[in-house]
């Protein structure tokens, strides 16, 4: 048995990719209950607030702008969704792993010791492919860019 770092190795050797069709992407979605708590779905989010934050964001701080952001997509900027999402240990948790497989596919790099993101090359490309599709994976990222941007407007408030 392969440990998980020469798997993701291998992975990366090969330049896998997994395809994620745009019905199972739609019927997650649908459930926003469930959505919410979609590895891939926080991992895009994540990915779009770090290219928005452009080195500020901290790792520690992944889970509160997550819930930020997605609080404000599916509910609207000053609700209690937020404050649900963000005290979720199972949110929290979700958003860790999601952020292990974003630096795990070198779509982020993590410097310093205060842990700031920023995105790679390769992560820069793969969000702009993602946002320039006109599918609904593309629709889903750029209503998630909006709503990180509204969220990180407003600010302090959140926090």
């Amino acid at each position: 048995m392969i440990s998980l770092d020469e798997l993701a190795r291998l992975a990366r050797e090969h330049n896998l990719q997994l395809p994620v069709s745009n019905e199972a992407l739609q019927q997650t979605v649908a459930n926003s209950a469930l959505a919410l708590f979609h590895e891939p779905l926080l991992a895009m989010a994540i990915a779009l607030m770090v290219q928005y934050r452009k080195g500020e964001l901290r790792a520690s701080e992944t889970s509160v702008w997550t819930a930020a952001t997605l609080a404000n997509c599916y509910f609207g900027l000053r609700t209690q969704h937020r404050l649900m999402l963000e005290w979720s240990a199972a949110f929290r948790e979700r958003c860790a792993g999601a952020l292990v497989v974003l630096e795990t596919l070198a779509l982020i790099e993590i410097h310093g010791s205060e842990r700031r993101m920023e995105l790679s090359e390769k992560g820069k490309k793969t969000i702009s492919g993602i946002l320039a599709n006109t599918d609904e994976t593309g629709l889903l990222a750029r209503r998630l860019q909006r709503s990180c941007v509204e969220a990180f407007r407003v600010g302090l408030e959140l926090l």
